[in-house]
């Protein structure tokens, strides 16, 4: 996957802001590029996009509905991919999005009481 300077800077800057916790932030700095890009690093940044927007809305909006959607989305959009991308593990990242949705689908059900943030898929 070829990406462009400002791709892999603004990819690179998302990924910080995840790791922080920071997904609302995360989902900006991804959605600046993602608006002009194409084929597999748009795929790419709109499942992170989604991740992270999943995130906000289980931990900080409390809202199982968006979260269980948000996750499935995101499992869809970086289901075609290849196992790395730009130095992240995409085969790791999708099993553990596939948890998060599973967790978010009982919360969604009222099997559970909230979303568990250990769960939230690694960057």
């Amino acid at each position: 996957m070829d990406l462009s300077t400002e791709t892999r800077t603004a990819l690179r800057r998302g990924e910080a802001l995840y790791r922080q916790g920071r997904y609302f932030d995360a989902h900006e700095a991804w959605e600046e590029v993602w608006r002009v890009e194409h084929g597999e690093v748009r795929a790419l940044l709109g499942g992170l996009i989604q991740v992270a927007a999943a995130l906000h809305h289980a931990l900080v909006r409390h809202r199982a509905i968006g979260a269980a959607r948000l996750f499935a989305a995101a499992q869809e959009r970086l289901a075609p991919l290849g196992p790395r991308a730009d130095g992240l593990d995409l085969e790791r990242l999708r099993d553990e999005v596939r948890r998060a949705l599973g967790a978010a689908r009982r919360w969604e059900r009222g099997e559970a009481e909230g979303f568990p943030a250990e769960l939230a898929p690694r960057l």
